[in-house]
């Protein structure tokens, strides 16, 4: 039945409906701000894993003694050696002479008048072995200098091209070089299956050799110029052959590992101050943070408050963090005194790492809470989410359920007030006729 909003009445049937609509979306609004609320609650615990991941992750980037310890090169010259050394190397005095750097080879012809001419070669096959691997080219009456440079450039780890010398009568010659330097990896040349008068003669011009170092008196060679493992956490790339020794002087340096431990800090107070804002409760405004009144996220954070400032039961000089300089405040959140840690490390140093990289002590309590109870697939975060994510789903059930029997509800009040329309405009109609057939009838 069509709708005839006020046609017989005259009354605005229509915006009647619409208030009456309005009056019962109360609920739907409801339902649509805890939706909002929930929303904002999965997403507000996602940042706040995010942030436990952070703390796990920074630890654990020092949770061995090969990730924790820092250190600092110097050279007595420069110009020699370059070093650099990683959380393994071990502090000390190191006196190193470079005696040779690793060279590729380099052989070249003797000279020819025309690059491109053909029959210029002897003909036949010529053999060439680059590590460990012959390769043979044919060269027949066609091949011209130029053609045999492109064949043995394209052999896997030769580069080779012309040089044009400038000679007044034999300008062009061939020129092979390795790619790869060290004693292994030099070039041979056999012509013997070669004949004609142009034989091309490869001449050595640089050989292939290893690197040669003296390290405290002891000779290393590599195949090329770095030096790896010469010296543990160290790599030393060698620049120039050196006529006296020059000194390696590595040093612990305490100032990265305390930024190593400030990143840990930082990383737990964002997580203190996330939770902190979305736990507040605004009595005057009304106005209540995400996490407020959830009991599974405050457990979290008030179990790793006690991890940070518990003893452990490390057998060292240094026991807890508060004993390095991390200390806990009363808001949960960290200060980190690096004069103390620093002291504490020039102290004691092997202690002090074992309060990061022992598995009984706080550090890694603390990320095994973290992975174990808290990050992994079956722990708490997820749970918690989870739950929210029913809660959501049961909302969106519940709005969409709602809108139905709003749209019902509109549509049987619709017909309600049509239907009372034309019901007022049949009567309308009706009085009009006997209105008419009154006045006939009087006449």
């Amino acid at each position: 039945m069509p709708a005839i909003d006020g046609i017989a009445s005259g009354i605005d049937t229509a915006s009647i409906v619409n208030s009456m609509i309005a009056a019962e979306s109360t609920t739907k609004l409801l339902l649509q701000q805890d939706l909002a609320g929930e929303e904002a609650k999965r997403d507000r615990v996602g940042e706040f894993k995010t942030k436990l991941t952070s703390i796990s992750d920074k630890l654990k980037a020092i949770d061995a003694e090969d990730e924790f310890g820092e250190y600092t090169t110097s050279l007595s010259e420069d110009g020699y050696i370059t070093a650099t050394a990683d959380s393994e190397a071990i502090a000390g005095t190191y006196d190193i002479a470079v005696n040779a750097l690793a060279a590729s080879e380099t052989s070249v012809t003797q000279g020819f008048a025309d690059a491109d001419a053909a029959g210029s070669l002897a003909t036949g096959t010529l053999s060439i072995t680059y590590d460990d691997e012959q390769t043979d080219i044919t060269i027949d009456s066609s091949t011209t200098l130029s053609d045999l440079a492109g064949e043995l450039d394209d052999i896997d780890g030769l580069q080779a091209y012309i040089m044009n010398t400038g000679d007044a009568s034999t300008p062009y010659r061939l020129v092979v070089m390795g790619e790869d330097t060290g004693d292994d990896y030099g070039i041979t040349f056999d012509t013997s299956a070669l004949s004609g008068t142009e034989m091309p003669v490869f001449s050595e011009q640089v050989a292939a050799q290893d690197a040669e170092a003296e390290i405290n008196g002891i000779t290393v060679y590599s195949a090329s110029n770095s030096l790896d493992s010469a010296i543990p956490g160290v790599k030393l790339d060698l620049e120039q052959v050196s006529t006296d020794d020059i000194t390696l002087t590595i040093n612990r340096d305490d100032d990265a590992i305390a930024d190593k431990v400030q990143e840990f800090v930082d990383a737990y107070n964002d997580m203190r101050s996330h939770y902190g804002v979305n736990s507040n409760f605004d009595g005057d405004k009304g106005i209540k943070g995400a996490f407020f009144g959830d009991s599974t996220l405050r457990n979290i954070v008030n179990k790793l408050s006690d991890i940070m400032t518990s003893d452990t039961d490390l057998t060292g000089d240094y026991g807890s963090f508060n004993e390095i300089g991390i200390e806990s405040s009363q808001t949960g959140r960290l200060s980190f005194d690096r004069s103390t840690f620093e002291d504490a490390l020039e102290a004691n140093y092997d202690d002090v790492m074992a309060i990061f990289t022992d598995d009984d002590g706080p550090s890694m309590t603390l990320v095994d809470q973290l992975d174990d109870y808290y990050l992994a697939d079956d722990g708490l975060i997820e749970t918690r989410t989870d739950t929210i994510e029913d809660n959501i789903e049961d909302l969106e059930d519940a709005i969409s359920d709602f809108e139905d029997r709003l749209s019902s509800y509109e549509s049987r009040l619709r017909k309600q007030f049509t239907a009372m329309e034309v019901a007022l405009g049949q009567m309308q109609n009706t009085q009009g006729f006997l209105s008419a057939l009154l006045t006939q009838t009087s006449k």
